[in-house]
């Protein structure tokens, strides 16, 4: 087993080749840049084998196409390519960050940049190579793909031949320890003569098949951490797509939650028996089926699912499950993101529960990302679910660059997600919230579009956040802020605005916020979020005036929002199309607003016809009373009838008129209390 460095001496500018292979050429470049690399994250060396170095994707193949597939085989890669991919994707975030806060102090200086640039010749190799440099590409992204095509294949083996070579190995273990004690008379059947030798062989093979199931599930477990880090590396959607990968992990998952439900069944019959409970049970088993146990299989499926835009077959396979960490799932781990050379007393030697927290975390993160891929009302209510729970896991300080960047990224969506919803909880108005602060007065920000963005944000009550908010991701953010120049605290300030003035109707200062810090929404891949946010501050916009005019002008709406007639007309299309609200334009350009209950979650275009058809069928039988009332009134037998109880001793015309006409009619005529609100 050779060491490198973290470059690992591949070369960044190779690509991999018709066959699948990727070029063993060595490039000074990449020895050069190895302590750059290094400089982005606490990995010193990373120990691989020569042959791998050599010729990945040979490497590769000849573990993934054994006869007996054993997940041992990419297991002893797969360590050290997981933190050498994570490796990468955390250089890759911080270039990205290098870049936006360079463009943010491009803007900064347009002025300077202009005028200085107008004496000089912009046709110059120089300048261009200056203000546009190459993209800088690590060279495990080559090797990520070759890893999901072979963890796909030998993973798929593994789970079609029910264990591999494990299990084989384990009823082999199992007949050659069955003892033939001795019968009695002397005459030994085979080599264990005693019952304590059968016992003792027995347990040692029991033992030795539970350490190597362990050791099975602790080598699935390192192979698709890697296989989630190198999702995030591919290239392209189609890169992770091809591989194969996404099927042979919802098959897993599906197995998984098999398992837990035979398990669940065994118990269920066993307590049945016992003269438990069938109700538990049975509550029980239903328990397993929708509350399954969390595992590397889960986030690692979510990840490359997202990488692919495979959301709607990922929404498919997790649907009516909620898994949840186990005492299993938080095994402690040795941590990247410190060195375990250094100490740091309690005998911890560096190790706290940063990898499981951060699968937890991950897994809620990931799943909110594929709920809002899918689009719908239902969809963004998941999403904001699953984000909602990331936010309430607490974490370790120790830990907060891999957990808290998780925790960033669940809450900048949040504030995103949260206006789509239809809801009418009332809205938290604590100001004191850290996330809250950053955009407020209590940080001294001397921008002026920053103190802009203050006047509006104290104007909108504040996204709602989780009660069990975590302390250390307010810490986390004050830090970061406090770290950060006045320009680059847009990049934290933007998000505590634009939700609540989306939920707020705020329509121009949304529209202004995406259009200012459209980079900084790029560099985050919220832009289509940002867009569905301005679509329902339209959609908002249009629900308020509907309560305010029953009858109104496209001219008259154009003015009060802004826009062209044209505009307004299509606000009003879009409105309608989605259910917010039910408008109609007539050929002079008059806007009617139909009734429609607005304040109601529920309310759709569907529900306002039943509404058009229950007022249809009150003023029928409005109509078909009264009728009824004037043939009564003009009956002989009924004023005879009237006669006959005026002698019966009820006297004065207050009695008279108390009996004339129908006396449910009248009172339905008389008394303002009884009409039915429509």
């Amino acid at each position: 087993m050779a060491t490198f460095p973290s470059a690992m001496n591949i070369t960044s500018s190779s690509s991999p080749t018709g066959d699948g292979r990727s070029s063993n050429n060595m490039n000074s470049n990449s020895n050069n840049n190895s302590n750059n690399n290094n400089e982005y994250h606490p990995f010193e060396r990373i120990s691989l084998p020569s042959a791998f170095l050599e010729d990945p994707a040979a490497y590769l193949n000849s573990i993934s196409s054994q006869i007996h597939p054993s997940p041992r085989g990419l297991s002893m890669l797969a360590g050290s390519l997981s933190k050498w991919f994570q490796q990468a994707e955390t250089a890759r975030f911080e270039s990205r960050d290098n870049c936006n806060n360079e463009n943010n102090n491009n803007n900064n200086n347009d002025t300077n940049s202009s005028n200085s640039n107008s004496n000089s010749n912009s046709d110059s190799p120089t300048a261009m190579e200056t203000n546009h440099p190459p993209p800088v590409v690590h060279p495990a992204t080559h090797v990520a793909h070759l890893y999901l095509c072979a963890a796909a294949k030998q993973l798929g083996e593994s789970s079609s031949s029910g264990g591999g070579t494990s299990s084989q190995s384990q009823s082999q273990s199992q007949s050659q320890s069955q003892p033939m004690v001795d019968n009695g008379n002397g005459n030994g059947a085979g080599p264990a003569t005693t019952k304590n030798q059968a016992l003792a062989a027995a347990t040692g093979s029991a033992t030795t098949a539970s350490r190597e199931r362990q050791q099975d599930t602790k080598d699935i477990n390192e192979t698709l951490e890697a296989v989630g880090a190198a999702a995030v590396l591919c290239p392209d959607r189609s890169a992770v797509a091809s591989s194969g990968i996404i099927p042979v992990l919802a098959q897993l998952l599906v197995a998984a939650t098999d398992s837990s439900l035979c398990n669940a069944n065994a118990n269920a019959n066993a307590e049945a028996s016992s003269g438990i409970d069938i109700q538990a049970s049975l509550s029980s088993v239903s328990s397993s089926k929708s509350f399954p146990p969390l595992t590397q299989a889960h986030t690692a499926f979510l990840q490359c699912a997202v990488v692919a835009e495979r959301y709607e077959f990922a929404a498919r396979i997790v649907r009516g499950t909620w898994p949840i960490p186990t005492s299993t799932s938080l095994e402690k781990k040795s941590s990247p993101f410190h060195n375990n050379n250094r100490g740091g007393g309690g005998g911890g030697g560096g190790e706290d529960l940063y990898g499981d927290i951060a699968t937890i975390k991950k897994y809620y993160y990931l799943r909110g990302i594929v709920h809002y891929g899918c689009g719908g009302r239902d969809h963004y209510a998941m999403a904001h679910r699953c984000w909602w729970t990331c936010l309430s896991i607490p974490f370790d300080l120790r830990s907060q660059r891999l957990v808290g960047a998780i925790a960033i990224q669940a809450w900048k969506k949040l504030t995103l997600v949260q206006p789509l919803l239809e809801t009418n909880v009332n809205v938290n108005t604590n100001t004191n919230q850290p996330l809250h602060r950053a955009g407020s007065s209590n940080t001294p920000i001397d921008d002026a579009s920053t103190a802009k963005k203050q006047q509006h944000s104290k104007a909108h009550p504040p996204t709602r956040l989780p009660k069990l908010w975590a302390k250390a991701i307010g810490t986390y953010i004050n830090r970061e802020v406090a770290a950060l120049r006045n320009a680059e605290r847009d990049r934290f300030v933007l998000y505590t605005v634009l939700g609540p003035a989306v939920a707020a109707g705020d329509r121009t200062t949304a529209e202004n916020l995406v259009r200012e810090h459209e980079s900084i929404l790029v560099a985050d891949g919220n832009t289509d979020m940002a867009r569905n946010c301005l679509s329902r501050a339209k959609e908002l916009q249009v629900r308020k005036a509907s309560k305010i005019f029953s009858v109104t002008s496209l001219r008259i709406l154009a003015r009060r929002w802004k826009v062209t007639p044209l505009e307004a007309s299509q606000q009003l299309e879009d409105a309608t199309h989605s259910g917010a609200v039910l408008s109609r334009v007539e050929a002079d350009g008059t806007v009617v607003f139909s009734y429609q209950d607005t304040d109601n979650s529920n309310s759709t275009i569907a529900s306002t016809s039943n509404n058009w058809v229950d007022l249809r069928e009150w003023m029928g039988l409005l109509e078909k009373m009264q009728h009824m009332d004037v043939t009564i009134s003009m009956s002989s037998k009924y004023h005879s009838l009237k006669k006959k109880k005026g002698k019966s001793g009820v006297a004065g015309g207050d009695a008279a008129h108390s009996v004339a006409g129908p006396r449910g009619v009248e009172e339905f005529y008389g008394n303002p209390s009884l009409v039915v609100q429509m």
